[in-house]
Formats: structure tokens, sequence, C-alpha cells
């Protein structure tokens, strides 16, 4: 199915997560196919957020916002990688050692970095989760 239809007008995060998972557990070749799926995915919900938007908006506060977010961003990476020069997580048989592993993995990960960075910067719904799942990870870590 295409990613550019009437049906998927609005962002489905259900979708993009599944392209995540797929591009994360598949062959090299398979890999290169699902990041060009989910930026293509990504490409055609921007645009079709930015004809939404009021011309006005497009430009300066637009770009001041998004500097914003991706230094944010930066910000949260960086501290992943503090925590895991510092933290030894055991056999990671409880969930939450399990979310923060796979938090240090996305977070080294460059192609897993470059897209998660997109969808922060761009989609708010996205950004909101990824701020809340940063906050319970700070409060877990905190804890340990």
């Amino acid at each position: 199915k295409s990613v550019n239809t009437e049906e998927d007008s609005k962002f489905d995060l259900e979708k993009f997560i599944t392209m995540l998972h797929a591009a994360s557990t598949s062959t090299q070749s398979n890999y290169d196919c699902a990041v060009k799926e989910m930026h293509l995915y990504l490409r055609v919900q921007r645009q079709q957020e930015q004809q939404k938007q009021p011309h006005s908006s497009n430009g300066f506060n637009r770009n001041k916002r998004s500097i914003k977010y991706s230094k944010k961003y930066d910000s949260m990476l960086e501290t992943f990688s503090k925590w895991e020069k510092k933290l030894s997580l055991g056999d990671g048989s409880a969930r939450m050692d399990e979310v923060l592993k796979g938090c240090f993995i996305g977070a080294r990960t460059p192609k897993i970095v470059t897209a998660l960075k997109l969808v922060y910067v761009d989609y708010s719904p996205l950004r909101l989760a990824g701020n809340l799942i940063f906050r319970l990870m700070t409060s877990f870590v905190e804890k340990k």
C-alpha cells in the first residue's frame, strides 16, 4: 500500500512505529527500504501539515521552534549517553531496564537517531510522547 493516499492524510503513530520496528528488525537491504519508506511517509505528512498552516507561520517562528526542539532532542541523546556510561543494568529482566536499554541502543544508532529527530522536531504528538518517555526514564534512573 502506498503511503501517499487519501486515507493517509493524518499522521498515524501506529503505522510509524510499525515501520520503525520493521526497519530495526530487517536485513540490511530491507532496512534501507523500510527507512526510505519512513522518510517518504514523513515527507508527505510534513507537506500536508505545512499546507494546512497559514503562510505567516511557515517562516521565522517555525524555524525558531525547530531549532529549540532540535536542541532539546540533542540534549536528551547526550543524557542517554551519560546514563549508559555510568549505569549497570544487570540481566535486564525488569521491563523498565529493557525500555532503557532500547533507548540506549536507539540513541547510538545513527539512522534511528535521524528518523526520530525528524518526527520529534516536526510532530507535536510524537514530541509529547518522546518527552513522556524521557521523563519516565529520568525518574527510573534517579531511583537506581
